[in-house]
């Protein structure tokens, strides 16, 4: 039963990156959801073989302001859209679904915590982290393919596949959840080790590069300026928390603002962020040379011009019609107020449009919901050899400096609907109960044991 955990919460996994490799390679269709039914039923039969069914997750206060704010969005989109499709797409939808994305990112989440556990155990921790091997090598090689299935359609004058219609968007977001959860998955391994994190982990960190760079050169290729930045970030967070646990020798046992602001954790990040950034810019310069690729011929560079036209049309669009958009219903907002008022799709396509969709109230909500998985990240209490994933400390960083970066790339990169922001609260919040699975059937058996009266004894 305990083999049957590890296959099925890796079997998630796997079967996650062939239906995002499906899609990624069919720019113009989609593709792929037989794998993604396949980790639909994982998930069900791990929580089933876990059992945990009956108490699987938490009601607090961030569940409750997810619940809230799904609602209350998905209930004025429906009214205010008055097209039931178009609701469907927003919520449930594979392209731009919230309800979606933060599914995917609870599915994922869970699969870490019970991988987690296996790899605190001494008797199958080496078991746990060459199938994790195998897992990011195969997710590095599906992605070298995509990028070289791609790269053969480029045009001749400029880096772009020369048939670039249908959600070239959403591949762009698949990659990056996809980078997301090798990511984390790293970093459940990183959080485990003791010592010699830098050389041990040192050939992850590699393939970890490779798929970075086979992930943002491929968003370039078919027209995803958020797919290159996005998965660059996530590639960021990956190096600052590989740099961090690989020359901090103390464990910081909790993790917030005061030790971010104040304390000695938010000048190692601080440091381990310049430190990774370098390494991955000299990463991606050596990538690109030995490929050799014309960086000039980037989209995201204008194509030559110098020009970063993606982010100067957003500044322009927020700043021609931001406030016309929030003036128009202050209160609760308008999710189609970019129609009503200025023409359809031109918000700011950033963060700051939940203001003008949602309004003061829903943004509120929305703030409420943050806060909440904040205290629930910082609360950490555990150390590096916590039985539960989110009592230890080096993955409650990970998971704060995740959030926020998801959070900092929206800002800049996409409206709050984007899915990857929704993923990373399924998978950066804490949802479940936080018993090990060997805790569990020892509280059992406690309370099963019954006291035997004393029978005297016969000669």
């Amino acid at each position: 039963m305990a083999f049957l955990r590890l296959i099925f919460a890796y079997a998630i996994l796997f079967c996650l990156a062939i239906f995002f490799y499906s899609s990624a390679r069919e720019v113009n269709a989609t593709a792929g959801y037989l794998f993604l039914g396949l980790a639909v039923a994982s998930f069900f039969v791990l929580v089933a073989v876990s059992e945990d069914l009956l108490n699987m997750f938490i009601v607090k206060n961030s569940t409750l302001a997810l619940i809230a704010f799904l609602l209350y969005f998905s209930v004025k989109w429906y009214f205010e859209s008055e097209d039931s499709y178009s609701t469907i797409q927003m919520t449930i939808g594979t392209t731009g679904g919230v309800v979606f994305a933060v599914v995917l990112g609870l599915m994922c989440s869970y699969a870490l915590a019970k991988i987690y556990e296996f790899r605190t155990h001494p008797q199958v921790s080496g078991v746990t982290f060459m199938v994790g091997l195998v897992y990011i090598t195969v997710v590095l090689a599906l992605g070298l393919n995509v990028f070289l299935f791609h790269f053969s359609n480029v045009g001749s004058d400029v880096f772009l596949i020369e048939e670039r219609e249908g959600e070239y968007q959403r591949v762009g977001d698949y990659m990056t959840i996809q980078l997301m959860v090798v990511v984390a998955l790293v970093s459940v391994f990183i959080s485990t080790s003791r010592r010699g994190v830098f050389f041990k982990y040192g050939p992850l960190a590699v393939l970890v590069l490779g798929i970075t760079l086979a992930y943002g050169l491929t968003a370039q290729i078919i027209g995803s300026n958020s797919g290159l930045v996005a998965t660059a970030g996530f590639a960021l967070v990956f190096l600052i928390i590989y740099v961090l646990a690989s020359f901090s020798a103390k464990n910081n046992r909790s993790v917030g603002v005061a030790q971010l602001v104040f304390g000695s954790l938010g000048i190692k990040i601080l440091l381990s962020a310049v430190v990774g950034a370098a390494a991955l810019g000299a990463a991606a310069f050596v990538g690109v040379k030995r490929l050799g690729i014309d960086i000039s011929e980037f989209r995201i560079g204008g194509f030559g011009t110098g020009e970063l036209t993606s982010l100067t049309s957003r500044q322009e669009f927020a700043k021609e019609n931001f406030w016309t958009h929030f003036a128009y219903s202050p209160l609760f907002g308008n999710t189609q107020v970019d129609v009503l008022t200025t023409g359809e799709g031109t918000y700011s396509h950033s963060l700051i449009d939940i203001l003008p969709f949602t309004g003061i109230l829903g943004t509120l909500i929305f703030c409420a919901l943050l806060f909440f998985i904040y205290k629930d990240i910082t609360n950490t209490r555990g150390s590096r050899s916590s039985e539960t994933i989110y009592n230890n400390s080096q993955y409650s960083t990970f998971r704060l400096v995740g959030l926020v970066a998801a959070l900092a790339m929206c800002a800049v990169s996409a409206i709050f609907t984007w899915i990857v922001l929704w993923f990373a609260i399924g998978l950066f919040g804490n949802w479940f109960h936080q018993q090990s699975h060997s805790r569990k059937h020892s509280d059992k058996s406690r309370r099963r044991r019954v006291r035997r009266p004393m029978t005297p004894r016969t000669a």
